[in-house]
């Protein structure tokens, strides 16, 4: 007898099993996937941080490879999309993201962004970064989470932005 529950989505996960999301192929993606499913995991977003566009290419072109990979029977936690974290941070709020690739919003940066064939796209940004507010309703009106992170925005650009569609505030503390 078999007993089936739900299972943990993981919308931000940078790897796992000594894999880094951006620069994983899909080998690596399925073995995360594969670790991911043992601890109770059922789905995923690859999260990518700022990074050079080639890059970006790679690790969607490895995303769409393992979507589209035929599971061996290994247990594997589903590769739901994609989950860009920082493209358009605060600097003053980046962590242990790359300041030298962020942008501020003029129209154009989404269409820079390659995503997968297949799921859900998903991005962190910072609304008070250029262009952000703006940012946010483009992603919206494409489809996309608009998440908001790596952010010292003031309540009224908070408001504005989940106005403008922002789904989401995920807190990071500072001393």
């Amino acid at each position: 007898m078999s007993i089936r529950l739900p299972g943990f989505i993981d919308l931000h996960d940078h790897g796992a099993a000594g894999v880094d999301v951006n620069s994983a192929s899909a080998d690596d993606l399925v073995r995360v996937s594969e670790f991911l499913a043992a601890k109770g995991v059922a789905g995923w977003l690859p999260t990518l941080v700022p990074d050079h566009p080639d890059a970006y290419e790679r690790a969607i072109e490895a995303v769409n490879q393992a979507q589209a990979r035929p599971s061996d029977g290994a247990p594997r936690a589903r590769i739901l999309g994609v989950h860009y974290e920082g493209v358009f941070a605060n600097s003053q709020m980046c962590g242990a993201l790359r300041p030298q690739f962020f942008k501020s919003f003029t129209g154009r940066e989404i269409d820079d962004l390659p995503v997968p064939e297949a799921g859900a796209r998903m991005m962190t940004l910072a609304p008070e970064v250029g262009g952000g507010i703006d940012l946010i309703r483009e992603l919206t009106r494409r489809g996309w989470v608009a998440s908001i992170g790596h952010t010292h925005a003031d309540a009224e650009t908070l408001e504005l932005a989940f106005e403008a569609g922002a789904a989401t505030l995920r807190i990071f503390l500072t001393r």
